[in-house]
């Protein structure tokens, strides 16, 4: 999401890991279905938890294998989405 934030405004990307504010920064939340706001939501906790360990017990109960292999599943096609609209920017910009 960093990445386009860099591409839509040329600005380097806030020093923030709040995936929701990341990714209206970079005009993505827009074209978001309603299943990837939703994903990047329930993200986001799991990122603070990995940056700020010291909360982790108050943020989140450890999540069973399950919930992990599917959450990881819909983050990778999350991921693979947004370097599709990295690609359609760079084309746009190009056209330009």
């Amino acid at each position: 999401m960093k990445a386009a934030i860099t591409q839509t405004t040329g600005d380097i990307p806030p020093k923030i890991h709040n995936l929701p504010i990341l990714a209206e920064k970079a005009l993505l939340h827009e074209k978001m279905s309603e299943e990837q706001l939703d994903l990047i939501r329930e993200l986001n906790p799991l990122n603070i938890e990995a940056r700020y360990p010291e909360y982790k017990d108050k943020i989140w109960q450890t999540p069973s294998k399950k919930y992990c292999e599917k959450i990881i599943e819909r983050a990778d096609e999350l991921l693979c989405w947004i370097k599709k609209q990295l690609q359609i920017m760079q084309t746009d910009t190009q056209t330009k």
